[in-house]
């Protein structure tokens, strides 16, 4: 009754008191119980504890391992009993998630092989929920895991990308998008993977806790290089961005942008690919009328295509009216976002005059004789950000 008690008192939404628990040296106590085989109700409310002990603090949590807690949550994840399996892997999930040094640790004692392994015999939802979500917290913080178990790891999400439960499925494209993070080796590997086909698909689930991490995962594949964007284009990703621009969802809508303009940073079919796919229109929509964070990522998108995009590319995204609401994005006081607009008027300008019309002006200088621009442009020369007065 009393082990009861203390899990209902841990469990509390608002302040549990894990720091008094920890500090009144129940943290031995409760190994003894975990190892204690004979009373498996026990058992289980240990591992509740334990879970909720592992939300707490790093202080807290590290308790746990001073004591040699994890060995033991380790040896459950084999437990015969469905329940105290699945609350062994919630706190290894837990303890994976402070930070990376207890990642690391859990690592080194084996976690992976036989939480794989378990994993692969079981049908159970929670344990499969649970153990999913574990996995995406051991791969978690940089530096990542290595990358054998970077593979191991993929090959288990491969098995499980068509699941249709949303929990597993959202944990698994959070899973890729902390795999596919700022490091070209790790994107390859998910591309060999075969797994963005499906991943591309899940962009257009309307379930937005699946979208974000799908979104995520793509846009991170972008950051490599162009042979790494193309894949993305050619998984069929291109609609499925164009869907998003018109999402509802702010969210969405920036990491389409952001995905958008790694894409236009890359060659000039990949930026003709994005004005095929009639993604310029909707993007100077959003340029026009969303929030300003997202504004800038649309901003970004707008000045890559402009830095990489030829007379006729430029064209088109002038014809249909990026010159404007670039402008008026000048007096922002975000600096950066301010030199990423002159840039991108200045490819605009570069491009008029090598295309010059037949009496020498530059095609596009009409766009900004209005008075408004040039007010604009001339109070930036008093701008407090060097960069962009010069």
């Amino acid at each position: 009754d009393s082990i009861i008690e203390i899990r209902k008192i841990l469990s509390i939404d608002k302040e549990p008191p894990i720091k008094e628990i920890t500090e009144l040296g129940f943290v031995p106590v409760f190994k003894k119980l975990l190892e204690d085989f004979s009373n498996v109700q026990i058992q289980f409310e240990t591992t509740w504890i334990i879970t909720n002990i592992a939300s707490g603090t790093t202080e807290e949590t590290k308790s746990l391992i001073d004591n040699g807690i994890i060995e033991i949550l380790i040896k459950h994840i084999e437990n015969p009993n469905d329940s105290i399996k699945s609350q062994s892997i919630w706190a290894l999930g837990n303890i994976a998630g402070d930070c990376v040094r207890f990642r690391d640790i859990l690592i080194s004692k084996g976690i992976v092989d036989i939480l794989l392994k378990q994993i692969k015999l079981t049908n159970k939802l929670q344990l499969l929920r649970n153990s999913i979500w574990t996995i995406s917290n051991l791969c978690r913080g940089k530096p990542g895991p290595s990358m054998e178990n970077k593979k191991k790891f993929i090959n288990i999400l491969n098995e499980l990308i068509f699941s249709e439960d949303v929990e597993i499925l959202t944990d698994i494209c959070w899973t890729l998008s902390y795999l596919s993070e700022n490091n070209v080796e790790s994107i390859e590997l998910v591309i060999n993977s075969g797994i963005l086909k499906r991943i591309s698909e899940l962009l257009i689930s309307d379930i937005v806790s699946i979208q974000i991490p799908a979104l995520r995962t793509i846009g991170n594949i972008t950051t490599g290089n162009n042979f790494h964007t193309q894949f993305i284009i050619n998984c069929g990703s291109l609609p499925c961005l164009l869907y998003l621009l018109k999402s509802s969802k702010k969210s969405l809508k920036r990491e389409a942008c952001w995905v958008i303009s790694n894409i236009t940073a890359g060659t000039r079919l990949q930026i003709q690919q994005v004005i095929d796919a009639t993604l310029i229109p909707p993007l100077i929509e959003v340029l026009n009328n969303a929030e300003m964070d997202v504004k800038k990522e649309a901003a970004w998108a707008i000045s890559n295509a402009t830095s990489g995009g030829d007379i006729n590319q430029i064209n088109y995204m002038v014809e249909n009216g990026c010159i404007k609401p670039m402008v008026e994005l000048l007096d922002s006081t975000d600096s950066r976002l301010v030199r990423v607009i002159l840039e991108g008027i200045e490819n605009i300008l570069e491009s008029g005059n090598a295309h010059s019309n037949l009496l020498g002006k530059n095609i596009y200088l009409k766009y900004f004789e209005g008075e408004e621009c040039l007010e604009k442009l001339e109070k930036l020369q008093y701008h407090s950000d060097e960069k962009v007065y010069e």
